[in-house]
């Protein structure tokens, strides 16, 4: 965009992976970036799974107020809890850290991963939360700033995964809405839809994968048209998922300017990410997002006819008893697979280029 200096390459979520320039001060210094994702059990009683009232717990056990350990602790801790899941046996509890990703393709993938490791097991099933980083405490790190992003395995999946490690817990507070695998699927543009099918069948195997399929399909669908066809879609549906937004938002009064923005930013996360893959430079967004808090003051935020993410979100909020009688029965019994789990492999150690 002219007139605007071009942003350091540092403060820049990359389109594919972080490298050990990548911090998370610097990645949050740029409006665009303000959100990252984390997928997690969908029902309480699980590790790693939302509370109503504290948000994220890294751990039941009393942890301090802020990390005080060695540099040396700080990077232990943090490549076991990257590695936990090589290794099912390993108290996951024991970890002082939430994970997140400002990975979309890392999202998507990692949501269907699970989906297919437990199978129809509800209780485990996928749930994906947008985290808002401004309402964080000071110990957020990416992963690659302790564990590097080269040579081990921790190193690998810490830097395609655009991994954040927040200390102690993401508070509630921090947590802009929840959202199912489905509804999060409904909210991408409708060229993305064979995108959907095929991870979920499994041809897409990797991060990397999804992620080269996104960049291609966003090369592909770049036109101005592609792009207010995108605006419309996004604009329309956040409105519509208001009742997702914090109670205090939504028992407001739907036109207040506060909820104008609020409302704007979650609907600019889903138009800036082909920007995203296109390596855009983040000082458009700000010229976007204006644009889009235009297009939702215009408009009454009370919608009147039910849209298809509301329809996905009725019929989730209907299954939750028949979920948590699940639950119930989970805790009593182990739940028996009768395929090989989908894992994560180990990684051929690389280069740093």
């Amino acid at each position: 965009m002219s007139g605007l200096n071009p942003s350091d390459p540092s403060t820049i979520v990359p389109s594919d992976k972080f490298t050990t320039k990548h911090t998370f001060e610097g990645i949050t210094s740029q409006d665009s970036q303000r959100y990252f994702y984390r997928v997690h059990a969908g029902t309480a009683g699980f590790h790693g799974a939302l509370h109503p009232a504290y948000g994220f717990l890294a751990s039941k056990r009393p942890l301090p107020l802020r990390f005080t350990g060695s540099g040396e602790q700080l990077r232990d801790l943090a490549a076991k809890h990257i590695n936990q899941y090589k290794y099912p046996g390993r108290d996951r509890s024991a970890s002082p850290f939430v994970s997140g990703s400002y990975s979309l393709a890392y999202t998507l993938f990692e949501s269907r991963r699970r989906a297919a490791y437990h199978g129809t097991i509800n209780p485990y099933l996928p749930y994906i939360s947008i985290i808002d980083s401004k309402k964080l405490g000071p110990d957020v790190w990416l992963g690659t700033e302790i564990v590097g992003a080269w040579y081990e395995d921790e190193s690998f999946f810490a830097r395609w995964a655009e991994e954040v490690l927040v200390y102690r817990q993401i508070p509630a507070s921090a947590i802009v809405c929840t959202l199912s695998l489905d509804i999060l699927c409904s909210l991408l543009p409708p060229w993305c839809d064979g995108l959907k099918d095929n991870i979920k069948l499994t041809s897409l195997w990797s991060t990397e994968a999804v992620g080269d399929a996104l960049r291609n399909l966003s090369s592909n669908n770049n036109t101005p048209g592609d792009e207010e066809a995108l605006l419309e879609k996004a604009v329309k549906e956040s409105m519509a998922l208001l009742r997702l937004l914090p109670n205090s938002l939504a028992e407001s009064d739907a036109n207040t300017p506060h909820i104008v923005d609020f409302v704007a930013r979650f609907a600019a996360i889903f138009c800036w990410w082909p920007k995203w893959t296109a390596d855009t430079d983040p000082n458009e967004y700000p010229a976007m997002l204006e644009r889009i808090r235009c297009m939702v003051s215009q408009r009454s935020l009370k919608p009147r006819i039910k849209s298809e993410v509301e329809k996905i979100f009725e019929s989730f909020r209907a299954d939750i008893p028949r979920m948590l009688a699940n639950v119930e029965r989970a805790q009593k019994t182990t739940p028996q697979r009768n395929r090989k789990p989908y894992e994560r492999n180990s990684v051929k150690k690389e280069e740093d280029d």
